[in-house]
Order: structure tokens, then sequence, then C-alpha cells
């Protein structure tokens, strides 16, 4: 698939995966497409027959999807459980770069075996999984849903969240932004922000979280009820039911409960705003945007979490002037 393709309005009730593409065992490549209101839904009266993939369904397959935007796709049904309301990957390989996923959902009616997975990507076994510089934002999931924006699972499952953006994910509280319940999640450089649900569960498998601002959510910033986790360099404040909760080794994080550990502190971040959430400083701080498109400014304040990261981690890529020392946050 090639440039500036639209796909829109695609799927019916009667085809279970990928409302617009069906990939299986095959190669998948796609670059700056528009995948809007394409939809899977099965409203039979049998279980087992669940929707798959709003837009794209890749299974077992490579898989590279760039540069494209994702707007209101759907998997949804009547009696089983849907898969990805923009994305569902099962097996195989592939990358996810500088994407765009708006208000995308996975919905059920709410009935025990209706389960909906991953309002915007559910991802099954996929070794490797490479997302970078992607933006969610009201992605959902409707009752009984784990995973508002992405679903993880399966004990193969190596995932890499690296420079993303989660921001308004919708739907039960108990969904998650992210939702590990199987495999290895690696999460660099990312915000989770003012969202209904906790930030990230971990379920289940191991989580690296590293350089991360998660914050303004309705539930847990991070909370782990069956894995193993790792936290480095990251904020969680302004969460409403609380910020890091049965997380293992939690080092250089600034929380807005006091935990044990190297490094570890409870203060205000003092964010200069609550949109981009970008640490305030007297030597600049980025505004109006997230990695790009924004501008700098200089405030009268600054955050305590300036060089307040890990001494050994890298802090080459942070602008210049940089204290020789990594920023907590993302």
């Amino acid at each position: 698939f090639e440039r500036n393709m639209i796909m829109k309005a695609n799927g019916d009730t009667l085809n279970r995966y990928g409302g617009a593409i069906y990939n299986i065992n095959g190669a998948l490549d796609v670059f700056s497409c528009i995948f809007q209101t394409n939809r899977i839904y099965w409203d039979g009266a049998t279980y087992n027959h669940g929707a798959i993939g709003g837009a794209i369904y890749s299974g077992n397959g490579t898989f590279s999807i760039q540069g494209s935007a994702f707007y209101g796709n759907s998997a949804g049904t009547k009696h089983d459980a849907s898969y990805g309301g923009a994305i569902c990957l099962i097996g195989g390989s592939g990358r996810i770069y500088d994407c765009v996923f708006s208000n995308n959902y996975a919905y059920g009616n709410g009935s025990s075996g209706s389960t909906p997975y991953g309002g915007a990507i559910y991802s099954e076994s996929v070794n490797p999984l490479s997302v970078r510089a992607c933006i969610f934002r009201r992605n959902y999931g409707s009752a009984l849903s784990l995973g508002g924006t992405i679903y993880l699972v399966g004990a193969g499952q190596n995932a890499d969240i690296t420079r993303g953006v989660l921001y308004q994910t919708l739907g039960p509280l108990y969904a998650g932004d992210i939702y590990l319940a199987g495999g290895s999640l690696a999460l660099t450089n990312a915000l989770i922000a003012s969202s209904q649900t906790h930030g990230l569960i971990i379920g289940g498998g191991t989580a690296t979280v590293d350089s991360c601002t998660v914050a303004g959510n309705a539930g847990w910033g991070l909370t782990n009820s069956a894995g193993t986790v790792s936290v480095r360099n990251t904020i969680a404040w302004s969460n409403t039911v609380g910020g890091i909760a049965n997380c293992g080794t939690v080092t250089h994080s600034d929380s807005q409960e006091a935990l044990g550990g190297d490094g570890n502190l409870n203060v205000d971040p003092l964010f200069a705003d609550t949109t981009y959430y970008h640490l305030q400083a007297r030597g600049g701080y980025y505004q109006d945007g997230y990695f790009s498109g924004g501008t700098w400014a200089q405030s009268t304040l600054i955050s305590p979490l300036m060089d307040a990261g890990d001494p050994l981690a890298i802090f080459s890529r942070e602008a210049s002037p940089n204290g020789g020392r990594i920023n907590m946050g993302y």
C-alpha cells in the first residue's frame, strides 16, 4: 500500500478479520494512509465469533505501518470478545512508527464473555513489536474492556513502545491505557495522561518503564497485580487513586506517595502545563508540543526533577544546557 490512500467505512457483519486489510502469513507495508470509520461487528447469536481488527488484521506475518492515521475505527460484538478497535496483531513481527490513533474503540454488550481488548491495538505473541513516535488520543473500550488503548498478551510477546503519547483514554477505570497481560514490555520516553482509566496495568509478564510521565489519570499511574516491573526516571503524579503500586524495583522516580528506593522523590514536579506535562526550567522548557511542533520558553521556576534522574543514564539526547544528568519524566 503506497502513499495517500484513504480507506473509509469498510467492513461488515460477516467478515470477522480486518475491516480494511487482512494479512495472513504475508508481508504488509502501509505508508502514509488514512483509515477512517472502518468496522468489524459480529452480531450473531453464538460465541467464538469475535470481531478482530477494525481496520487491520495481521496474523503470523510481517508488517510495517508508518506515517498513517486511524480515526474512528471499531471492532465490536453482541455476544463474544472483540480485539483491536484499529489494529489486531497475532504472531509475526513488525513496527508501527509515526502514526496517529484517535477515537478508535472496541466494544461489546457488557455481558460476561463479551470483553473488548485494546481500543486501538491488540497484540498477541508478536516478537518483536516496535511502536515509536505514535500519538494515541481518546481511544476507548466499553464495559468490561481491558486496554483502553493497547492490550498486550502472549508469552512470546516482546513489545517496545518509545516516544509515545497516550492521552485522554476513555472507558472503565480497570481497563488501563496500556494493559500488559503477558510477555514483555519496554516503555520508554512516553506520556500517559488525562485518562479515565489507570495508566499502565501489569496483569502479567515483565515490564520495564524508563523516563516516562504518568499524570492526571483517574486511577493509579502504574499498578501491578501479577507481573514483574522495574521503574526508573519516571514521574507518577496527580493520578486520582495514586502514583505507583506494587511495582517492585523503583529508582530515581517521583511519585505522589513516598516510596523507598535509590533516588526516589515525593515532590511537586512543577509541570509547565497539564497538556504536555513538560517540566518548568529557567534555562528553557518545551511548550506547545510533545516531542516536536512546539517552541522553547523560560520560567521563573525550576522543577526539582531537572537533573534528578539516574546519574548513570544517558543524557545526551536532552537539549543543551542539560546539566550533565538526565531529567525525570518523558
